[in-house]
């Protein structure tokens, strides 16, 4: 099915309402070399969305696992925007609009996978694990 750019607007509406935490999207460059020679990577934000994060069931993540998949522990949605496998999203509570009783704690994600889902434009599902809490 092939949806109309009004169709998609109106869906990315909907969806906008219920993206209630904000997220940091943060891409790698190379950095300097350590003590040891070995290169390190610098961290920069390069856009901060809106979106949902959802915690996996156990069960979830067993069925995923078994499947001999690339486990995430969460689901991230959110509208379309330029992200990548490389990439990772932070949580910062104390910069996130939602009241501290309903938010979520700190917390760093790495994806370790990313569809549009439906194929339809609408919005992005990022499958990920949390590194930090």
């Amino acid at each position: 099915m092939v949806l109309s750019a009004a169709d998609i607007a109106a869906a990315q509406s909907m969806l906008k309402s219920s993206f209630l935490h904000r997220l940091v999207i943060e891409r790698s460059t190379a950095g300097a070399v350590d003590d040891h020679n070995n290169p390190t990577r610098t961290w920069a934000a390069i856009a901060t969305v809106t979106g949902t994060v959802v915690a996996k069931t156990p069960e979830e993540v067993v069925q995923v696992n078994e499947a001999g998949a690339v486990v995430g522990t969460h689901k991230i949605l959110l509208l379309p925007t330029d992200v990548a496998e490389a990439d990772r999203v932070r949580h910062d509570a104390a910069a996130c609009p939602v009241p501290a009783d309903r938010d979520l704690p700190d917390a760093l994600y790495e994806p370790t996978g990313i569809r549009n889902t439906a194929g339809t434009g609408i919005n992005l599902a990022i499958e990920a694990r949390q590194v930090t809490a």
